[in-house]
């Protein structure tokens, strides 16, 4: 166990300095946001780009991304169950709902980068297809729903389209079960940049860690919606397909999740319980700082 703590140390350590920074006012919050905008908008797309056209897609693994919908659903649908008749504003089950419904993926990827290497996180990327459907359509849709604002398909489409990482991962993907070699000045120019994403991705989490002490019983239901019965469907839906050594790992790991920030995002734009969302991420990030390692150890990386 001391050996996987080890190796995570620069894990731990860039988050803490994220919490650091915010803790002692040397930045604004909102820089976190603007990390993470860079980072979803820049260097994940590039990181995708040089991961996935240099490492070999098995196009066996494209059943993964049914899994990770499978997994939101369940969680959905269990919230749904919840907070039938509870006595809840709109905005904090709406609130709750997209909270249970997006896997904080994102998180995974620097201690699958750290711990398994490349191959692993193609897999999870793959798997991450899913979870990036499901939350620029049904999630977006199902926020909107419980809040005063109006959407449509139309919308939900063209946000989908706007966003790089989709498209980097379609270019990837075509070039790689194509046998085209991107070119190789591209990749030595998108690799140090692509380099930036995982800690970018820690010191924002740092940065937005703030849980407060309040609506603690709807902060802990929709946290175990999305890391406890999340992970009972990871294991679930692992021995229907029987799953085995990287893929089993990452499934695992992934339906164990923290609850990803498009929920705090998506509360913000569709003005539903915010406070909630928020520190239901920032408490589900400290589970995860302590679980994630865990289950790496029991699963023998």
């Amino acid at each position: 166990m001391l050996e996987i703590y080890i190796k995570l140390l620069p894990v731990f350590v860039f988050f803490i300095l994220g919490v650091m920074l915010i803790s002692f006012k040397v930045v604004p919050q909102k820089l976190g946001g603007i990390m993470l905008k860079f980072m979803f908008f820049v260097t994940l797309p590039a990181m995708i780009l040089v991961k996935l056209t240099e490492t070999p897609i098995d196009l066996d693994k494209f059943y993964l991304p049914f899994i990770n919908i499978g997994i939101n659903l369940g969680c959905m649908t269990v919230m749904l169950l919840f907070t039938w008749k509870m006595s809840i504003d709109r905005g904090t089950r709406g609130a709750m709902l997209v909270s249970s419904m997006i896997m904080n993926n994102l998180f995974i990827f620097p201690f699958v980068l750290t711990m398994m290497g490349d191959q692993a996180f193609t897999e999870l990327v793959i798997f991450d297809i899913g979870n990036a459907f499901m939350t620029i359509t049904l999630t977006y849709a199902v926020a909107f729903r419980h809040g005063p604002a109006n959407t449509t398909l139309r919308i939900i489409l063209i946000n989908a389209l706007k966003l790089p990482a989709v498209w980097a991962l379609v270019v990837a993907i075509l070039f790689n079960v194509n046998s085209i070699y991107f070119p190789a000045l591209a990749i030595k120019a998108l690799n140090p940049i692509g380099m930036l994403t995982s800690p970018l991705i820690l010191i924002a989490l740092g940065i937005y860690f703030t849980p407060k002490i309040k609506q603690i019983p709807l902060v802990g239901i929709t946290i175990a919606v999305r890391m406890i019965f999340g992970i009972l469907l990871g294991i679930l839906f692992s021995n229907v397909f029987d799953l085995q050594g990287s893929t089993l790992i990452i499934v695992i790991l992934c339906s164990a999740a923290p609850i990803g920030f498009n929920a705090v995002t998506y509360a913000s734009l569709a003005k539903l319980d915010m406070e909630l969302a928020a520190t239901a991420v920032s408490f589900s990030i400290l589970i995860g700082m302590i679980t994630i390692p865990l289950l790496f150890y029991f699963l023998r990386v």
